[in-house]
């Protein structure tokens, strides 16, 4: 299966990654494809071995299906590819199963395909959100360390050898979301924690920087090329750089 392109790259400049979290982008096809064990043994080493979590669980009757369910707490997990957000008949069937989710009791969890597992998002879906929609914080240090030993090649001493939240080498920005996807990235953006939401800014201004060509600025391929008050409202706080130790490939320092 495809490997994430972004932290391939990565992987060339600081020599430790064995794979990405998740995703990887066919252009051609505009599809993103993600490293389902990878998805849920993420998901299995914050929840199990308290809780069974299934791959691609099948529903009695039903034609939807998860990416990964836990039964006992009738929570599911969605990976959000891009389509997710550019792609309005995707759109419309995600809101579809989203009705099937609701109208049998079920919660979900959804994971952008623009975001890394750093310690704050980790602790924002598996403590935060997992204790608002089910009552349960499964997160800690342990497990997270835990994970982390499983994604990398060697051990690290640190997350800072993690990519940033945000958006790398993917062509599939903000600027190319239906109005429907900005709606979504934005209920995301509001939710995370502030390091989350400073790194996706800064990643999206380093790619504002890398699209200028001579005098034209190119904005357009990056952000939208429509109003939408909240994005903008988004790209213009304040940014802390104590939330910017992470690697973002577009920093000059970093081979490209």
């Amino acid at each position: 299966m495809k490997r994430n392109v972004d932290n391939i790259v990565a992987a060339r400049k600081i020599k430790n990654y064995k794979h990405k979290l998740i995703v990887d982008c066919d252009i051609t096809k505009k599809n993103c494809i993600y490293e389902r064990n990878t998805f849920v043994s993420m998901i299995q080493s914050m929840l199990e071995p308290d809780y069974k979590v299934h791959n691609q669980y099948t529903f009695d009757n039903a034609k939807f299906r998860p990416d990964v369910y836990i039964e006992e707490l009738k929570l599911a997990f969605e990976f959000d590819g891009n389509p997710h957000y550019d792609n309005p008949f995707k759109i419309i069937k995600v809101e579809r199963k989203e009705q099937f989710y609701k109208k049998n009791g079920i919660k979900v969890i959804n994971w952008p395909y623009y975001v890394n597992p750093t310690k704050d998002l980790m602790k924002h879906f598996f403590g935060k959100v997992t204790k608002e929609l089910v009552g349960i914080d499964f997160y800690t240090d342990e497990k997270y360390d835990k994970f982390l030993k499983t994604a990398f090649v060697v051990e690290i001493e640190d997350e800072s050898k993690l990519l940033g939240n945000g958006f790398h080498k993917s062509v599939f920005t903000p600027g190319t979301l239906h109005k429907k996807g900005v709606d979504k990235f934005m209920k995301n953006i509001n939710s995370f924690p502030k390091s989350v939401r400073d790194q996706i800014r800064h990643s999206i201004k380093l790619y504002l920087k890398d699209v200028e060509y001579k005098n034209d600025k190119r904005e357009w391929l990056v952000v939208p090329s429509f109003v939408h008050k909240e994005f903008d409202e988004f790209m213009k706080e304040e940014t802390d750089s104590n939330n910017l130790n992470h690697i973002f490939l577009r920093q000059p320092e970093v081979v490209k």
